[in-house]
Parts: structure tokens; sequence; C-alpha cells
């Protein structure tokens, strides 16, 4: 599929956990094989660990692998704690409200 659209997509997971893992890699794949601009806006993300900080790090790679650009938005509180805790902010340079 081509990334030819261009049109911004806006993704709002809820949790980002092993257990939702599949689902949100289904979901990051699909987006990047269709769009050249991506917003995972966090706002609502309730629940995170390892396995979505993870999913984080590789959406962003690919996204910068296939030069599209990609954004996290609207941090909900308990991704930023887990952010700090692995001093991943600076990482990601996407705008953090504390």
């Amino acid at each position: 599929m081509s990334t030819a659209n261009t049109k911004l997509t806006v993704l709002k997971p809820q949790n980002m956990t092993i257990y939702e893992a599949m689902e949100i890699q289904a979901l990051f794949s699909t987006a990047l094989m269709q769009y050249q601009k991506i917003e995972v806006d966090l706002s609502e993300v309730a629940e995170i660990d390892c396995a979505g900080l993870q999913l984080m790090v590789a959406l962003k790679n690919d996204a910068l692998k296939q030069n599209i650009l990609m954004e996290y938005t609207a941090h909900s509180r308990e991704v930023i704690e887990l952010l700090a805790l692995f001093n991943m902010t600076q990482f990601f340079g996407d705008p953090v409200v504390l």
C-alpha cells in the first residue's frame, strides 16, 4: 500500500499494556501504511507498561525510517510518569505538558 495519502489521522489508545500490544501494533502498522502524518493522542491512556513504551518507540522509529511525520500529543499523567521513569521524554522530542 502507498503512503501517498497525507491526511492526518488521530489515534487515541486507552490502554497501552502487554494485553493490548498486538491490537495497538496492528493499528500503528495500518496507520504507517496509509498516512504521511500521524498524531497519537495519549490523553486517554489510563494504563501503560513497558510493552506500551516499546510500541511507542517502534512506531516513532518506523515513522522516521519511512519519512513519515508523527508525534505523540496530550500525554496523560501515566504516560508522563513512565517516560520520566525511563528517561525517554527527550527521545520522542514531542511537547510534553507537565
